[in-house]
């Protein structure tokens, strides 16, 4: 399935939330019933696909944006704080990938880590090439990366919950701390008063991230 038909699902999935109809789905793509169903059992794994390419489009973005970094730290910083930092986009309320992901991985847990893998890897793959150059410590480098992708999931799931207690770089700047610290690198996180507490009063925010 083209990515140009699932991008015109993802902003029917934006604009109708998980309520849309199979209906509505094929009239958006201008597809048969039949073709459908040929490409996704259910509505779920349609979800799953718009979800896994949105994730693979940032991290083709991120990569690509990432190129001039010449140490892996810097580029492994990148990826943690761009993610989170794309929670400073105007919108309201949550992204579908935040509402639908825990309900999506109840059900289907291998296809969520699927949809992930790819942020994974950019992760792995610089892990691996600060550890070569002595910049950090880890004796697996996927495990970290694993734990690092789940982290940074869980602070952008929480923030486009909540919205914003404080802007989204300085928010990026406490994970990154965090991560940094953990992989036994260089790395100071920003001094926090207070942990952050339900509905922000600022800004709320949608935005796609790594499901």
């Amino acid at each position: 399935m083209s990515s140009k038909r699932r991008r015109s699902w993802l902003r029917l999935i934006e604009s109708n939330g998980p309520s849309f109809t199979t209906h509505e789905l094929i009239k958006e793509a201008g597809i048969a019933l039949q073709t459908f169903y040929r490409y996704f059992p259910s509505k779920d794994h349609l979800l799953l696909a718009v979800i896994e390419n949105v994730i693979d489009e940032s991290c083709a973005a991120f990569e690509a944006q990432a190129r001039t970094l010449v140490d892996p730290v810097e580029r492994l910083r990148y990826y943690v704080a761009a993610t989170v930092e794309g929670l400073g986009a105007t919108g309201n309320g949550p992204s579908f990938i935040t509402s639908e992901h825990f309900r999506l991985q109840t059900l289907h847990p291998a296809e969520v880590a699927q949809a992930t893998q790819h942020y994974t890897d950019l992760l792995v793959a610089e892990i691996r090439a600060a550890v070569a150059a002595g910049r950090v410590r880890t004796e697996d480098a996927e495990y970290s990366a694993w734990l690092i992708t789940q982290l940074t999931m869980a602070v952008f799931h929480h923030y486009d919950c909540a919205g914003l207690d404080e802007p989204a770089d300085r928010i990026a700047d406490r994970l990154w701390g965090f991560c940094i610290g953990a992989l036994g690198g260089a790395g100071t996180a920003l001094a926090s008063s207070s942990p952050p507490v339900g509905a922000a009063k600022g800004a709320r925010t949608r935005k796609g991230g790594p499901s």
